[in-house]
């Protein structure tokens, strides 16, 4: 009888070590599930922002080249206001009245100093840099010798602007 025990306490110890052995390999295996699958999630989430941060890309260049079309319309009507006033006030020339003529050759000075003013290529660029990595900057340092307009163009065709997007905006022909 007391073999008997012995061989029985050894066959239950033997099963205890396999279950045990059991356990463990099936909480490895759950352990290498869950990492994959956190790995899987880690790898979506990766994904989603990247994608996030093209959104923002596109919405960033989008709001550049309105920007710039705005900028570029408002030179456009300021130029053609100005080029009225120069047809008024060469009609006035007939006319004495001095008062008339100081209102607009002022009218004309402002105009002529918010065509002038960058602060909106000042923004586009800001905003540009921001985009691409300091684009602009990169080009004016290589090439020091590039205009203002050749440095808007650099900037327009990598925006991915076609030729006539891009004529108005430098106000040249197609």
């Amino acid at each position: 009888l007391y073999i008997m025990y012995l061989i029985d306490k050894q066959r239950i110890i033997r099963k205890r070590r396999a279950d045990l052995e059991q356990k463990d390999k099936e909480i490895k295996l759950k352990e290498e599930q869950f990492l994959e699958e956190r790995k899987l999630k880690e790898q979506e989430i990766i994904s989603l922002q990247n994608e996030k941060l093209e959104q923002q890309l596109q919405f960033k260049s989008q709001e550049m080249a309105n920007l710039m079309i705005n900028f570029t319309r408002k030179n456009e009507i300021l130029i053609d206001i100005k080029h009225e006033l120069y047809k008024i006030s060469s009609a006035m020339k007939e006319d004495s009245s001095v008062k008339a003529k100081r209102m607009i050759i002022t009218l004309n000075n402002r105009i002529d100093s918010n065509i002038a003013s960058d602060d909106a290529l000042k923004r586009f660029e800001e905003q540009f840099n921001l985009v691409h990595n300091n684009f602009i900057k990169k080009v004016k340092e290589k090439h020091t010798d590039l205009s203002t307009n050749e440095l808007k163009m650099c900037a327009y065709v990598k925006m991915g602007l076609s030729s006539k997007e891009m004529a108005p905006l430098l106000n040249l022909s197609i």
